[in-house]
């Protein structure tokens, strides 16, 4: 008698280690879907803003080749700054409600 409690103890072990196993599997499988559904919401948020740090890499080596245009380079620099910001709070999700 004992040999079956033991015996079916062990398989509800096993049963819940498979269900967290599963549960996992599961949990991953829905971070990869929404961050596929944010970046597919967000592709054109996301295109400006690599748009925006390449312009930046520019106006960076332009500053370095020619050091006589500081103004210019300052003006560019808070230019693209304020583009890259309203570009990022742009993307910044918005957090659901779940009941």
């Amino acid at each position: 008698m004992s040999n079956l409690f033991f015996s079916t103890l062990a398989m509800m072990g096993i049963t819940f280690i498979i269900g967290f196993f599963v549960a996992g599997i599961i949990k991953i499988i829905a971070n990869w879907a929404d961050f596929f559904d944010f970046y597919h919401l967000h592709k054109e948020e996301i295109v400006n803003m690599k748009r925006a740090l390449r312009s930046h890499h520019h106006v960076a080596l332009t500053e370095a080749t020619t050091a006589e245009q500081g103004n210019t380079y300052t003006k560019g620099h808070q230019s693209l700054a304020h583009k890259i910001k309203e570009t990022v709070d742009g993307l910044k999700t918005k957090k659901r409600v779940t009941a």
